[in-house]
């Protein structure tokens, strides 16, 4: 048994950030919790994660920017972006995943879960 999945979660606004993290760790997923870009890009590198969810507007950069960066460490990582706003332009690649800010907790639960179990998405946590 490889333990729970890990997911890195990034968020500016820290009560938007704890209450995912509560979520997501009421459920036995592994979270790390970063209110920065750079915070996360430094516990992407020094941790193995499974999954990515990123607010989409973070101080200097969006959350398709995190993911970029993020994919240059590991390709294969999915990064699910939240968003207040209900579509918005990527230039480069969109996220593999949008989830609107007022959906329900269990909805972003429901699609945690299937990214996790998809068959193509084993083995793909990124190593130092």
């Amino acid at each position: 048994m490889l333990g729970p999945s890990t997911i890195l979660c990034v968020d500016d606004e820290e009560t938007a950030l704890s209450v995912r993290k509560m979520v997501l760790e009421s459920e036995g997923y592994k979270v790390l919790a970063a209110t920065s870009v750079t915070q996360g890009i430094e516990l992407f590198k020094a941790n193995p994660v499974d999954l990515v969810i990123t607010d989409h507007l973070l101080p200097g950069a969006t959350g398709s920017d995190l993911a970029a960066k993020l994919r240059k460490i590991n390709r294969n990582v999915p990064v699910m972006i939240l968003s207040g706003v209900s579509k918005f332009d990527v230039p480069d690649r969109p996220p593999d995943y949008f989830l609107h800010k007022l959906q329900e907790p269990s909805e972003m639960l429901d699609k945690v879960r299937s990214i996790l179990t998809a068959p193509h998405k084993r083995n793909v946590k990124s190593r130092r």
